[in-house]
């Protein structure tokens, strides 16, 4: 199942792999200087606030178990749930999610009740049953084509010519 999952679309962060593992929205550790009234700074790091917490989706009909940011918690409750919250269209969503949330987002995408339900939606906007399957199929095949590297066009220098060398009778190079 792993497979049919398109890659990431964004860089992988190195620096906090915990939040490889949760829903963190791009949450890191801090780091600073802990100053005294006599100012001898001490190093230190703060941690994002992560609570572990069972969050439920509508689509898939069960709780997750998941490390959220409390920021993340007030996200997914202004935006209506969980699922709203993984299948957000913008890119800094996206991005914020990592790969936890990207497996989330697909198998929420490709549940039949949420499939249900944006075909619902269409057909309210005047779309027919089919050409909303249509639509749905090309949203994601338009997030495999995430995942395929844009091609960079070479650039080819211009081949400058030789001037030719002409030596005079005093032995003196010209062009």
């Amino acid at each position: 199942m792993l497979q049919d999952i398109p890659k990431y679309p964004y860089p992988i962060q190195h620096t906090f792999k915990q939040s490889w593992f949760g829903l963190y929205g791009g949450k890191h550790i801090q780091f600073g200087n802990n100053v005294p009234e006599s100012e001898y700074k001490t190093r230190r790091s703060w941690l994002p606030n992560i609570k572990q917490k069972k969050l439920y989706s509508e689509s898939l009909g069960w709780f997750i178990p998941l490390r959220v940011a409390t920021s993340v918690l007030r996200t997914v409750d202004k935006v209506g749930g969980l699922d709203n919250y993984l299948t957000g269209t913008k890119t800094a969503r996206v991005k914020e999610l990592g790969p936890l949330g990207w497996k989330l987002r697909w198998e929420v995408m490709n549940s039949p009740a949420y499939q249900k339900k944006r075909a619902a939606e269409l057909e309210a906007f005047g779309l027919s049953a089919t050409k909303a399957q249509v639509y749905i199929k090309e949203q994601i095949q338009d997030e495999k084509k995430l995942e395929e590297p844009v091609p960079v066009p070479l650039v080819q220098k211009p081949k400058l010519e030789k001037p030719e060398l002409v030596a005079d009778e005093a032995g003196n190079i010209k062009l």
